[in-house]
C-alpha cells in the first residue's frame, strides 16, 4: 500500500460524547443520498456545516458561495469542539448513514485528495468489525472515535455487512501550512506526491525528450536526462508487472479519468455477464467481483476509437429519452427479457462522454466527444452471438437536452420521448430525488440555468425549470424530427410495447411476450416486488404551469397519430 492512499490522524476523541450529539441528529429528517446510481440500500445524511446553511442541503462543493454552520451543528457542542481542533478551512460537514446490508458502490470524487488541495476526514461514531470499506482494493480498519484520512480521487466503496447502522462524522477541508504539519506527523510521504504530481509522458516522449537535452549537454540537462531515464525505468517495471489486456475479452469503458497526463479510460471486465439490471451501475457492481478486475485495466481515448472499429454490433433500435418517473426503467426490464436485445439503461460512461465538454472545458472538443460517444455505444452494442440485433439505449433525462448531439452521431435511429403529467413525477420526486432534481449536482447551464441563480430560488422552482427544460425540448425535436415519437406513461406496460414494436419493427416472439408481461407485474426498480401503483392527488403548482401546458400539447399530439 502507498502510504499517501490513508492513514489515520492522531487525535484525541471522547467516544461517549460523539454518541451522545449524534443522538441531538437522529431525531432530524435525514435525506437520502441523491447520487442514487452509487448505492443500494439506504444511504443518509445530514449536514453541520453546507454552503446554504441548511442542515437539509447534503450536497459537497457544489458553487462559489462560502460554507456556513448549520443551526443543528450549534446543538452539538462535542462535534463543534472538533471542529475548532483542526486550523484549515472546513466546507462540507456531514453525518453520513450507512442502514445495515447497504452498499455504497466503487466510484471516484475527482481530485478528492491532498495532493489536490482538497481532503476529507472520516471519524466513525457506530461502526462494526463487519462493515468493509476499500480504497483501491485495500479495506480501511477504522474503529469508532478514530480520525482517518483517505484519497478519494482512487476507486473506493463501502459495504455494511453488520446488523446495526455505520455512521461517521465526514469533514471535508482545504490544505494549507497547519495541515502539511498535521499530515507530516502522520506519516504522509510528500516526496511521494510530487511523483504523482509529476507529468506523465509516453515513453516515445520520454526518448525525444532526452535526445534534444543531449544535445545541449549542461549540468542541467545532464540532471534532467537522469530524472527520465528514471521514469522510463519506471514505465517498462510497469509493463512488466501490468500486462497489455485483450480487451475483445468482452471489457467495457466505464470510467473517464482526466488529469495531468490527459484524457483515458478505465475499462471493466464483463465476461458473459447479460446487461438484465434495472441500471447499468447495478451490472458494473454485480461485475467489480470478476477476478479480471482485480488490476485496473486502462487505456487512452484513442485505443477506445481504434478497439470500437473492429467489433461486431447490433445496430441501434431506438434511443429512450424521459422525463424521469415515467416507466422507461420497466420498459428497458421489458425489453431485457428477450436474449435478441443488448439494453443500455442509464450508462454512466455515456453521461460521461455527453458531458465530457462541460465537466473539462476547454480540454476536449465537441468533434472528439463525439467520436468517443459513438464508438463507446459500438462497444457496448457489441454481440455475443448472432441472435442480438436489437440495441436499446436508455438514456439519462437530461440527456434529452443533448439531443443535437446524439441525433449527429445517430442520424435517423428511432427516438422514444417518454413523458408523464408532470405533477406525478414531481411526487415521485418528493419521495426520493434523482440527481436531476438537486439544485448543483448538475451542471445547471445543462437546463439554461446559470449557476448565480441556484441559491436564490428554492428546490421546488429549480425542480419546475428542469422539467420546463424536458418538455420545451420534447416539443422542439417533435417539430422537425420525423423519427422521434412522443409516448406516455399513461399507455401503460403494454401500451408501451405496442409502440415500441410499431416504430422500431422488433416483434417479441410467443416465448418473449409472455416473459416480458410476467415482468410487468413487478416493481421496475426490484424485480422481486411485485408493483403497485399509489394513486395520490397534487395540485398544480404555479411553477408547473408551462410543463404541464406542454405536457397538455403531448397529449393531444399523441392522439393525433
Amino acid at each position: 500500500m502507498k502510504m499517501n492512499d490513508f492513514f489515520p490522524i492522531s487525535l484525541e476523541i471522547d467516544a461517549q460524547k460523539l454518541t451522545a450529539d449524534l443522538h441531538t441528529c437522529l431525531h432530524r429528517q435525514w435525506k437520502e443520498h441523491f447520487n442514487t446510481r452509487d448505492y443500494s440500500g439506504s444511504w443518509t445524511a445530514i449536514a453541520l456545516r453546507s454552503q446554504s446553511g441548511n442542515a437539509q442541503d447534503i450536497t459537497a462543493n457544489v458553487s462559489e458561495l462560502p460554507f456556513m454552520d448549520t443551526a443543528l451543528l450549534n446543538e452539538c457542542s462535542y462535534f463543534k469542539s472538533i471542529l475548532d481542533q483542526f486550523q484549515f478551512e472546513k466546507e462540507t460537514v456531514r453525518l453520513l448513514r450507512l442502514q445495515p446490508g447497504s452498499v455504497i458502490k466503487e466510484h471516484r470524487d475527482h481530485g478528492l485528495g491532498y495532493r489536490f488541495g482538497e481532503f476529507r476526514l472520516h471519524i466513525p461514531i457506530i461502526t462494526d468489525a463487519a462493515v468493509e470499506f476499500i480504497v483501491d482494493g485495500k479495506n480501511i480498519p477504522m474503529k469508532r472515535g478514530e480520525c482517518w484520512y483517505a484519497d478519494f480521487d482512487l476507486p473506493h466503496s463501502v459495504k455494511n455487512d453488520s446488523e446495526r447502522e455505520r455512521v461517521h462524522l465526514v469533514i471535508d477541508g482545504k490544505r494549507n501550512e497547519w495541515t502539511d504539519e498535521l499530515f507530516r506527523k502522520a506519516g504522509y510521504d510528500f516526496e511521494e506526491e510530487k511523483e504523482q504530481l509529476k507529468p506523465q509522458y509516453s515513453e516515445e516522449t520520454i526518448n525525444n525528450m532526452i535526445e534534444g537535452l543531449e544535445k545541449i549537454n549542461t549540468e542541467t540537462s545532464r540532471n534532467m536526462i537522469a530524472d527520465l531515464l528514471e521514469r522510463k525505468k519506471k514505465i517498462a517495471e510497469k509493463k512488466i508487472a501490468e500486462p497489455a489486456v485483450d480487451l475483445s475479452k468482452k471489457y467495457v469503458p466505464s470510467k473517464v479519468i482526466m488529469d495531468k497526463s490527459g484524457l483515458r479510460f478505465r475499462w471493466t471486465y464483463t465476461g458473459t455477464k447479460r446487461f438484465t439490471e434495472p441500471f447499468f451501475s447495478d451490472t458494473l457492481a454485480l461485475c467489480k467481483g470478476f477476478v479480471e478486475n482485480r488490476v485496473p485495466v486502462e487505456t487512452s481515448a484513442q485505443d477506445l476509437l481504434r478497439y470500437a472499429g473492429t467489433v461486431d454490433a447490433a445496430a441501434p433500435a431506438a434511443f429512450v429519452f424521459h422525463v424521469s418517473r415515467c416507466g422507461s426503467t420497466l420498459l428497458s426490464q421489458m425489453l431485457s427479457e428477450s436474449e435478441r436485445c443488448i439494453v443500455l439503461s442509464e450508462v454512466p460512461f455515456l453521461d460521461d462522454l455527453l458531458r465530457l465538454d462541460l465537466s473539462y472545458p476547454g480540454m476536449v472538443d465537441e468533434e472528439l466527444a463525439e467520436q468517443l460517444f459513438k464508438a463507446a455505444v459500438q462497444v457496448y452494442a457489441r454481440r455475443s452471438d448472432k441472435q442480438e440485433t436489437q440495441l436499446f439505449i436508455k438514456c439519462d433525462s437530461w440527456h434529452t437536452l443533448f439531443y443535437e448531439r446524439i441525433r449527429r452521431c445517430f442520424s435517423g435511429v428511432p427516438i422514444i420521448l417518454l413523458y408523464r403529467s408532470p405533477m406525478e413525477v414531481t411526487r415521485s420526486q418528493d419521495k426520493m430525488r434523482g440527481m436531476h432534481a438537486v439544485p448543483g449536482v448538475l451542471p445547471p447551464a445543462i437546463f439554461g440555468l446559470e449557476q448565480e441563480t441556484l441559491p436564490e430560488i428554492s428546490q421546488e422552482l429549480y425542480f419546475a425549470k428542469v422539467l420546463e427544460s424536458y418538455f420545451s425540448a420534447y416539443e422542439n425535436i417533435l417539430e422537425k424530427d420525423h423519427a422521434a415519437f412522443p409516448l406516455s406513461y399513461h399507455e401503460g406496460a403494454e401500451g408501451m410495447l405496442q409502440a415500441i414494436m410499431k416504430y422500431t419493427g422488433f416483434v417479441p416472439d410467443e416465448k418473449e411476450m409472455t416473459a416480458i408481461l410476467e415482468r410487468t407485474r413487478y416493481h421496475s426498480k426490484n424485480p422481486t416486488a411485485v408493483f403497485e401503483e399509489q394513486q395520490e392527488e397534487k395540485l398544480i403548482s404555479e411553477y408547473m404551469l408551462k410543463s404541464c401546458e406542454a405536457f397538455q400539447r403531448l397529449e393531444q399530439k399523441r392522439m393525433l397519430e
